[in-house]
């Protein structure tokens, strides 16, 4: 007999198939399982929070809790999951006693959690408490730099072998320290008690040198200063076993050679031209000082040929460029000593690249390319205008177009080359051009740079140019008026007052006849012979 069920008892029965009430013995204690399973029972995961984000239960399930809801209660199941992403499974994050599902965000309510909470969670999760002290900032915590105020002290600095610090913390100072047994020389002592551990021939063990000005024992002592190096008569530093004449200071290993005084004065057992030190080239040329006559440049010397034309001894003979017989070939026209192929002007002998140059003649003296006060020896001569001649001798050095280099302009009135003479009065000026070759010169053709304006062309009365130098252009020129104007007697049409026209007075270019122009008569003339004709007709008809 079916039996219908009330709707309590249907929902009772519905909650009970998906779990939402534990069925006695169905559903243990969660906690029970864990500590059952892990044997964790007294450790720090027996406690709720191993589940839940509160330490002793309620609030929300974490990442470890909501795997095991969704596994059906199979802690096994979930061994291998990572359910708070921090790279751990939860069966490592377990053995290790690390809460599987809690992290530093999932914290839920830490007031009822132990203080060691940082403890709880795998060092993966950062930032749940401070981090360690690191009071000198060298990356270094406290409990493991063992001078945590100073940043070059630390477990990863470099020793340093002569400060009496352990400054890589590993226990041994110094020398002590394995680190420290550095022979940069190789000479077997090691740089802590090698006083130049870059030279193998200084070291505690090396003999001392009595003159070379180093401690090559490192006992702290100097040449003679030092024990080993007993007598020294002169004092020269130099002890008597070394010293060829230890009385006297100015003789000794370290000396230089006097080539000249018969003294053997560096002890090596040769006197003066017999010492290879004696044998001085400066210049390498192969030739010693004392038959080189310019020791100082290897081209110059008793074997080099003679340059003829550079002004300088070549082959030490003692004679220079064409004087010497070398030279024979050379011309030398002015006698100067300079040949023609470097003298700038081979017939002045005041002239040549030896000279003294004149800073107001106008002339390149000393053959430089440089005139005057161009010339950098005339460096204290004063030219205003910049056109390279000194005020001593420019007749304007205001302005740079008039100078004596300058060409004289024939028409503007300035003494454009200062040679005292003005325009016409100058003999640049006495014979009159024709620059455009139309048979006038300058000095009457109107315009010398076109052939076609000359006295002697004819007008053109249209192009506003004086073509034919009258003075008159186009409809002015009476050459240009239709018909001509008839000129008196004794008028020579040039305008002036001595032309009367019959009248008394000049006639002027556009003035007319009688008041009126030259034809300003027509108009009475021609007025009353048209009105009369019409007159005779009208009667006609």
């Amino acid at each position: 007999m079916n039996r219908v069920i009330g709707i309590p008892g249907a929902i009772l029965t519905f909650m009970l198939a998906f779990g939402w009430i534990p069925v006695a013995g169905a559903y243990p204690s969660a906690t029970t399982d864990f500590n059952n399973l892990y044997g964790t029972s007294g450790t720090r995961l027996d406690t709720c929070g191993v589940c839940h984000n509160e330490f002793y239960g309620g609030g929300p399930l974490n990442a470890y809790g909501i795997d095991y809801k969704s596994s059906r209660y199979d802690l096994t199941a979930i061994e291998g999951a990572d359910a708070d992403g921090d790279g751990f499974t939860a069966g490592e994050e377990i053995t290790n006693l690390f809460m599987p599902g809690l992290t530093c965000d999932t914290i839920g309510d830490t007031s009822n959690a132990p203080a060691d909470l940082a403890d709880y969670v795998d060092p993966a999760n950062v930032g749940c408490v401070a981090g360690p002290v690191d009071n000198d900032g060298d990356g270094y915590p406290v409990d493991i730099d063992c001078d945590d105020t100073d940043a070059t002290v630390n477990p990863g600095a470099t020793e340093d072998c002569a400060d009496g610090i352990d400054n890589d913390c590993d226990g041994v100072i110094d020398g002590a320290d394995t680190d420290c047994v550095i022979d940069n020389d190789g000479d077997g002592y090691p740089v802590d008690i090698d006083c130049d551990d870059t030279d193998a021939t200084v070291n505690p063990g090396a003999a001392e040198d009595c003159a070379d000005g180093i401690d090559n024992d490192c006992d702290g002592a100097i040449d003679a200063a030092d024990t080993d190096c007993v007598i020294d008569n002169d004092g020269d530093g130099y002890p008597v076993d070394i010293d060829c004449d230890d009385t006297d200071a100015t003789v000794n290993p370290g000396a230089a050679e006097d080539c000249a005084d018969g003294i053997d004065n560096d002890c090596d057992g040769v006197i003066d031209g017999a010492d290879t030190d004696c044998v001085i080239d400066n210049d390498g040329d192969g030739y010693p000082v004392d038959i080189d006559c310019d020791d100082t440049d290897a081209t110059v010397n008793p074997g080099a040929a003679e340059d003829c034309t550079d002004g300088i001894d070549n082959d030490c003979d003692g004679v220079i460029d064409v004087d010497d017989s070398d030279c024979a070939g050379m011309v030398d026209n002015d006698g100067d000593g300079y040949p023609v192929e470097k003298d700038c002007d081979d017939t002045d002998a005041t002239v040549n690249p030896g000279a003294t140059e004149d800073c107001t003649d106008g002339i390149d003296n000393d053959c430089d390319g440089a005139i005057d006060a161009s010339d950098s020896d005339c460096a204290g001569m004063v030219d205003n205008d910049g056109d390279g001649y000194p005020v001593e001798k420019d007749c304007d050095d205001t302005d740079a177009t008039v100078n004596p280099g300058a060409t004289e302009d024939c028409a503007d009135g300035i003494d454009n080359d200062c040679d005292g003479a003005i325009d016409a009065s100058d003999s640049d000026c006495a014979v009159a051009t024709d620059n455009d070759g139309d048979g006038y010169s300058s000095d009457t053709d109107c315009d010398d740079n076109d052939p076609s304006v000359n006295p002697g062309a004819e007008e053109d009365c249209d192009d506003g140019i004086d073509n034919d130098c009258d003075g008159r252009i186009d409809g002015d020129d009476n050459d240009c008026r239709t018909p001509p104007p008839t000129i008196p007697p004794g008028d020579d049409d040039d305008d002036d007052d001595d032309d009367t026209g019959g009248c008394g007075g000049e006639i002027e270019d556009g003035d007319r006849l009688g008041g009126l122009g030259h034809f300003g008569f027509l108009p009475f003339v021609l007025v009353p012979l048209v009105v009369s004709n019409r007159r005779r007709r009208s009667r006609r008809r």
